[in-house]
């Protein structure tokens, strides 16, 4: 069409594609051609007459707004994983409803100001911020079952709590994300923060990234991006963080094992009792804090990647001191003093003071 449309669904239950579901007002006359990329959709308390009423996306669709807004009858939002949604404006949810859809999301405003309301609904399949120059705010939690794809645009989480499968943003296009003091948590494992894009720019205010997955989840490729508060919470996996390099963080706290790729700094780095941490030789963690206090039946085991190559431990100055520990292969280095109480010298440790009982 030649301008945008206001389009409200009518007469329950139908296909995207029925024009005879489109009015161009609440509760009015079917008829109109469906929404295209520039066209609001509304469905409200006039779209559906009774309970069990389905709207099923049956080939790719788009619209610009799409708001959900006071309907009734708890409809369902439903759709084949082969039929994708394009989303140019904003997206608003409602409680008073399902969502089964099982296709792919992608929000491709080119402009900011868009706002995201999930009203409690997530997304099963992939979603993309895909809009050059887009920006979009969440209003309230946000969630999705698996991966959410960065590849355009501007991401603001206002506080809110974001719940994903994984972060990935591989393509090299400016892309920021903008997380406050949001709890982000991530639920998948291998590849569950992907950011191999060197123009992506993190602002990571006070947030925590919790990753739960009992499968090796890892931080891969952040490379020059500063974290606050990261988290790996379960205890009976090995974490990572891989292919990475020169990242911060406020604090890193595995509650597993861990590994550590490539060489980061840290205000707290937090290792569990009866635990392993592996640091990759070559490299070296600079700390603020390291803490690494073991028991007498539970020691922490931290070593070089390659036995006989050191890797490195720095802090500038002050004291590190750390308690039932097994040291392999570990350099100690700067200004600050290096002390290992109750410790088992594995061997090709210096810059330490070990005492053994």
């Amino acid at each position: 069409t030649s301008a945008a449309r206001n389009l409200y669904w009518v007469g329950d239950a139908g296909d995207w594609t029925d024009a005879s579901h489109w009015s161009i007002s609440s509760g009015g006359t079917g008829g109109n051609c469906p929404p295209t990329f520039q066209d609001n959709v509304y469905f409200d308390a006039n779209s559906f007459t009774t309970g069990g009423q389905t709207v099923t996306i049956d080939a790719n669709a788009s619209c610009n707004d799409m708001d959900w807004t006071g309907v009734s009858n708890n409809p369902t939002f439903a759709g084949a994983n082969a039929n994708n949604l394009s989303i140019y404006g904003s997206l608003t949810f409602a409680a008073a409803m399902n969502r089964t859809y099982a296709g792919l999301t992608y929000f491709e405003a080119t402009s900011i100001g868009k706002t995201i309301t999930m009203a409690g609904q997530s997304f099963s399949a992939y979603a993309y911020f895909n809009g050059i120059g887009g920006g979009w705010e969440f209003t309230d939690a946000f969630q999705s079952s698996t991966w959410v794809h960065l590849v355009h645009g501007t991401v603001t989480t206002n506080d809110n709590q974001v719940t994903v499968g994984a972060m990935y943003a591989s393509a090299n296009n400016p892309m920021t994300l903008n997380l406050g003091a949001s709890l982000v948590t991530i639920t998948g494992s291998t590849w569950a923060w992907w950011v191999n894009n060197s123009s992506f720019t993190l602002n990571a205010g006070t947030s925590l990234l919790r990753l739960t997955s009992a499968s090796s989840p890892d931080i891969r490729y952040a490379n020059n991006l500063n974290f606050y508060d990261v988290e790996f919470t379960d205890p009976n996996t090995t974490a990572e963080i891989i292919s990475s390099n020169n990242s911060s963080f406020n604090s890193v706290t595995f509650m597993g094992n861990g590994k550590i790729n490539g060489s980061h700094s840290y205000n707290n780095l937090n290792f569990s009792a009866g635990k392993l941490y592996e640091l990759a030789s070559g490299a070296t963690q600079t700390v603020t804090t390291l803490n690494a206090n073991g028991t007498c039946t539970e020691y922490i085991t931290i070593k070089s990647s390659s036995v006989g190559a050191q890797t490195t431990i720095a802090k500038a100055s002050g004291a590190v001191s750390i308690d039932f520990v097994q040291l392999q292969d570990i350099a100690a280095s700067g200004g600050a003093t290096f002390t290992a109480n109750n410790a088992v010298d594995l061997g090709n440790n210096t810059g330490w003071t070990i005492n053994t009982s």
